[in-house]
């Protein structure tokens, strides 16, 4: 069997001269600085994707009680940012003993801005939903909020459904 693998090269000739980064333009964004000026091409921020909270009268429209569960799970900073904005709009007091499942170690360390993170507390995922999902089913008599945006990927969801 004969194969036979071609090279292909770059087009040099088309420049670029613009790039698109699709967030928000960050405090500490020397580095875009630095290779705009460092090759001539212009840097647009542009977020594509807008975050919009759900403000207290909303949520209370929704008949949930934040004080009947006993476990929250968090998949992004987001989540976390407006659950604990919520829950100082309606003053619902933090409960020390609840237990917080978050989809990746960096939502965690956000988690410490909020809340004093103990090690039997807080659950940690590895990347993907369905690391948490092995972890929920250690926690079976758990009552679990779960606070997302309305554009998710259903594997948690459905888990809880199906349990």
């Amino acid at each position: 069997m004969n194969t036979s693998i071609t090279e292909s090269k770059p087009n040099i000739g088309n420049k670029i001269s613009s790039i698109l980064i699709t967030q928000s333009q960050a405090a500490d964004s020397k580095v875009y600085q630095d290779l705009s000026t460092r090759f001539k091409i212009k840097i647009d921020f542009r977020p594509f994707i807008e975050i919009q909270a759900v403000d207290a009268r909303d949520f209370r429209k929704q008949k949930i009680n934040i004080a009947e569960y006993t476990a929250i799970v968090f998949t992004s900073k987001h989540a976390v940012d407006h659950f604990y904005r919520l829950c100082a709009e309606m003053k619902v007091e933090i409960n020390p003993d609840w237990k917080y499942f978050c989809i990746s170690k960096s939502t965690s360390d956000y988690l410490q801005k909020y809340v004093q993170v103990r090690k039997r507390k807080v659950f940690t995922g590895q990347k993907t939903a369905l690391d948490l999902i092995e972890i929920f089913k250690k926690h079976k008599t758990e009552k679990y909020l779960f606070p997302c945006s309305n554009i998710r990927t259903p594997e948690i969801p459905d888990y809880f459904e199906k349990k």
